[in-house]
Parts: C-alpha cells; structure tokens; sequence
C-alpha cells in the first residue's frame, strides 16, 4: 500500500508548475514591451528617408561647395528655457558680411518630435540675423541653421546647444 501524501509538501507537479507561472510571467510581460515599443515607435528617423537616401550624394556635393566657400557661422544663445534668442553671424573667408534677406533655424530635442521647430532669422545688419525659438526644456537641442538663395540651401551648419542653468557647456 502506498502512504498518504503529508499536507504542505512540496512535490515535483509544484515545482513545474512554479516554474511554467514564472516563465509566463516573463513572456506575458515580454510580449506586453515589444507591443508597446512596436505601437508607440514607427522606426522612422525621419520623414522621407527614401527621399534623403536617394539624395545623398547631392548633399555631398552640396557640402563640397559650401566648404570651398569658406564661410564661418558664429551661433549663440540668450535666455531659456522657455524663449531663447538666437543670434548669427555669417562671415566669408576676408571676414566680411554675407547677406542674405533671411535664414531659418530647425530647432530640435533629441528624441522629443513634438517640440520641433522652424524659426525665421530677421538680419540685424553687418551679417548678424536673429530670431526667438521656444526651448521649454533644460538639457541639449539641436539646431540647423539655413540660408538659401534662389529656392537652393547655399549654406547649412548643424550645431548643438545646452539651454539651461548649470548645464555643463558642451553636449554632442
């Protein structure tokens, strides 16, 4: 005759189904990240990657021309978070002016698409243009600064800013 199983043992049917719940848990809560990660992130860097793909080697060109300009863009910042002034000045390589009737500023925050922004540079005269962005954030952003001609981005420079208080000076 077989003996009567003692209460609160725990046998070789608890331990595998103490093992199956765990790794469930594991899967179920797997499966609920890489649902969420796939819904909330497109995988798109930008818009019209195709287009810049196919684009590349006329921004290399573009980049070549731009270099042989020799021109020198001075950047800085006033203010933040919240409004930040943004100065500019554009020199050739006998340091005088270049002008232009305006220019823009892609102001971006890493990983935050939502606070993305164009802004127009007024000239101030001398080669100095100016404009006022919204930065509501303290941390790095990234700018891009534009000046076309004749519908043609003659010059571009992409620079990145620390807006805030005790922020250390340089961020890449």
């Amino acid at each position: 005759m077989s003996e009567p199983q003692e209460k609160g043992r725990f046998t070789g049917r608890h331990a595998l189904i103490a093992i199956l719940a765990f790794f469930g848990v594991v899967f179920f809560a797997n499966g609920m990240m890489v649902f969420e990660a796939i819904d909330s992130f497109s995988g798109l860097e930008t818009d019209e990657a195709y287009k810049r793909g196919r684009d590349y080697n006329r921004e290399i060109e573009s980049a070549k021309t731009q270099a042989a300009l020799g021109w020198r863009l001075g950047l800085s910042t006033v203010g933040g978070p919240g409004q930040v002034k943004i100065a500019v000045r554009l020199r050739d390589k006998a340091d005088d002016p270049v002008f232009f009737r305006e220019g823009k500023v892609l102001v971006r925050r890493p990983a935050r698409q939502d606070l993305d922004e164009i802004i127009t540079l007024q000239p101030t005269g001398e080669g100095r243009y100016e404009g006022v962005a919204k930065m509501p954030l303290e941390g790095c952003w990234r700018l891009r600064t534009e000046f076309e001609r004749d519908g043609q981005v003659v010059f571009r420079q992409d620079d990145a800013v620390m807006i805030g208080e005790n922020m250390p000076i340089r961020c890449e």
